[in-house]
């Protein structure tokens, strides 16, 4: 066979070779961007799906929480604002007094005005979207003037930057869910008698930072133990809803947690 003829044989085997290879390598590469696709579409479904199972945990949660302080409220303050209504008004004798008898109505009256406004805040908040009807600032205001109503801890609110609410706004309210958790572990598990609450709104996206002087503990090994699921479950909702979340505390130095919501 001539030289020539078997360098164009040659030639064609190796195109068909190359033609061959890079259709394997193209089948093989469109074969693993359809895994990794369909992996991703995959894992967000999932998420998607964790999202509304923590979404609707949390609002539950959320009003769980709000009935027990709408029922304390209404046994500690708007039930002994009734009862002193009572005793006031059993005490007139206008007949006997006309002077002191008015004094008394006026005063029933000033703690029934004050009962009424007891109950018209507690209306406010009997449901868990209408907690964040007006921010999430708002919402967390609601819980720290409780917290003061108690007299047993001084809870307060430092807000900056120009507020902006998410894009999705179910986050804020599985946010607010986590900082109604660390103010009730400042309050009962702490023993805080100060807790500072930060709100800052800032590019990165809402910053919330509570801190308080309570006795604190070690991080570390509360993840070790039974106790460290709470732990889990702040880093677990922030993962779910996008946001960063730290925390950190050591024996007798109080503790302090920081979360990060994007807004997008």
């Amino acid at each position: 066979m001539p030289l020539f003829a078997t360098n164009i044989i040659l030639q064609v085997v190796i195109t068909t070779v190359v033609f061959l290879v890079a259709a394997v390598f193209l089948l093989w590469y469109v074969y693993l961007y359809n895994q990794r696709k369909k992996k991703h579409e995959e894992e967000k479904r999932r998420m998607e799906q964790q999202f509304k199972e923590v979404l609707a945990h949390a609002s539950v949660e959320v009003q769980e929480q709000t009935l027990k302080t709408i029922a304390a409220d209404i046994h500690d303050n708007i039930g002994q604002l009734l009862s002193l209504t009572k005793i006031t008004l059993s005490t007139v004798n206008a007949g006997v007094d006309p002077e002191k008898a008015t004094r008394k109505v006026e005063d029933a009256v000033r703690l029934l005005e004050q009962s009424m406004r007891e109950l018209r805040q507690l209306a406010a908040v009997l449901h868990a979207e209408n907690l964040l009807a007006e921010g999430l600032p708002a919402a967390i205001a609601r819980q720290l003037e409780r917290i003061n109503r108690s007299d047993h801890c001084t809870a307060t609110l430092h807000c900056s930057g120009e507020e902006q609410r998410p894009a999705n706004p179910q986050r804020e309210l599985i946010a607010f869910r986590i900082v109604q958790e660390l103010l009730g572990n400042s309050l009962k598990h702490a023993a805080a008698s100060a807790i500072d609450v930060f709100v800052q709104y800032s590019d990165a996206g809402i910053e919330i930072t509570v801190a308080d002087n309570g006795k604190g503990f070690d991080p570390g090994l509360a993840k070790q133990q039974r106790n460290g699921m709470g732990l889990h479950n702040f880093e677990e909702r922030a993962r779910v809803i996008g946001a960063r979340f730290r925390l950190s505390s050591a024996p007798g130095q109080g503790t302090k947690a920081w979360l990060l919501l994007p807004y997008g």
